[in-house]
């Protein structure tokens, strides 16, 4: 169910310059999602009895802002999520989403600001498998990570772990698909920081709701509808287009991110089918047509290794080698230099791939796993060809600095761990000949 609510907040004229939270109050998760130079997404998630106003100002003038509140609940939860599509904002200036109680009394004060996705200069820190229970390692690992302030977070890959509380393994209801991202979202520390940072996202077997499940998964579509409440997929006019199932396409910093589903359409994983797949042919013909109508580069982010069949662990290239062998022909060739950005595989790996797999030298980067199990070095039995460098048994995370200078995609490619050791640095560039 989901409720729309227009307008200004009925506290709008209490003065809150003097009020401040007392740190018992401030449990509520809150996180940004798409953004642009003026408008975002703010999700606030609502735990029962609590029925909360709020007001957005900006945060110099105390100048109240706008916005339009959508609320999504379920009828077996008490918990709900409470969005706001917020408008008419400006580049650096700073804002803040107030959160009242039921007697006016500030619960929190989150600040946020605009993204200039014009710029040709990004820094995104990227994660993946982020498993709650790992919690005395979160609770260490997301100050480290924000402590970096990119301009944006990509979370690229089971999320969240629905495949842990299903009564049958791998196969959690409608109920428990609902119910493990509200713990999720209710536990991390990344939802807890008072300072708001775009987060963008997409998915792997894990936050999809099946262990190595593809389109045959049952609650499929329940599941693509929960990613997208939590992870907001609303267009922004000239900058962000959702795509086939939760794959979404971000212009932004002079380059193009390609937000892949490797779930709603895969068939099974090294299986003979009729149609062997990883992204389905409808995503297919809509990553290429995108490939072959820009010049600038792109980045094919994907919640799976893709250059990856040294290994029998998930990949493209091991769990779909025909359909990789047919769309790889198509990348290589389009407009677009591309490169990709991949979790899953619970190490931190880079790979060099040029010739005779591409025409032109390009990489891929594995993060994985941000606060999940890690497990020891394997490749002594199953060696990468490919691999510029691998680092197991360590939770790791990766930021990008990323810059673009005549369709030149230049790169540097930090990795860091726990006590916010740097365990990687290195400088790439892609371009076509």
């Amino acid at each position: 169910m989901k409720q729309f609510l227009l307008g200004w907040v009925s506290i709008g004229l209490l003065s809150c310059s003097s009020i401040k939270p007392t740190p018992s109050q401030t449990d509520l998760s809150v996180w940004q999602g798409f953004t642009s130079s003026s408008e975002t997404i703010i999700n606030v998630l609502i735990p029962p009895g609590r029925r909360p106003s709020y007001k957005v100002i900006e945060t110099l003038t105390k100048q109240n802002i706008s916005f339009v509140r959508h609320v999504f609940k379920k009828k077996y939860s008490d918990w709900r999520v409470e969005q706001f599509h917020i408008k008419n904002l400006k580049l650096k200036k700073h804002y803040a989403l107030q959160i009242f109680d039921s007697k006016d009394q500030l619960i929190t004060e989150k600040y946020f600001k605009t993204l200039n996705l014009k710029k040709t200069k990004a820094r995104i820190a990227v994660a993946s498998c982020l498993d709650e229970r790992k919690d005395s390692v979160q609770k260490q690992i997301w100050p480290e990570f924000l402590a970096h302030k990119p301009d944006v977070i990509f979370l690229i890959g089971d999320n969240t772990y629905l495949t842990k509380s299903s009564i049958i393994p791998g196969s959690p209801t409608p109920k428990e698909i609902w119910t493990t991202y509200i713990s999720t979202f209710s536990r991390l520390q990344l939802y807890k920081t008072e300072h708001l940072i775009p987060i963008m996202a997409t998915w792997d077997d894990n936050d999809y709701g099946k262990n190595n499940g593809g389109r045959h998964f049952q609650y499929k579509t329940q599941s693509q509808k929960v990613f997208s409440i939590f992870f907001p997929r609303q267009p922004i006019k000239g900058f962000y287009k959702p795509g086939p199932g939760v794959s979404g396409h971000l212009r932004a910093f002079s380059q193009n991110f390609l937000f892949m589903d490797n779930r709603s359409f895969r068939s099974p994983n090294n299986q003979i089918v009729d149609y062997e797949t990883h992204w389905g042919k409808k995503q297919e013909k809509w990553l290429i047509h995108i490939l072959n109508h820009t010049h600038n580069p792109s980045w094919i982010i994907n919640g799976d290794q893709i250059f990856g069949g040294y290994s029998r662990f998930e990949s493209y290239e091991g769990s779909h080698p025909n359909s990789f062998k047919k769309i790889m022909l198509k990348i290589k060739f389009a407009h677009s230099p591309v490169i990709f950005l991949t979790g899953d595989r619970h190490l931190f790996e880079t790979m060099k791939i040029a010739t005779p797999d591409f025409p032109y030298t390009t990489y891929e980067i594995t993060t994985s796993a941000i606060h999940a199990n890690v497990f020891p070095n394997h490749w002594s039995r199953s060696p990468n060809p490919r691999q510029i460098q691998g680092i197991a048994n360590k939770y790791n995370y990766a930021i990008l600095d990323t810059s673009v200078i005549k369709n030149r995609l230049n790169l540097h490619v930090h990795a860091y761990t726990l006590g916010g050791k740097k365990i990687y640095d290195d400088q790439f560039s892609v371009r076509k000949p």
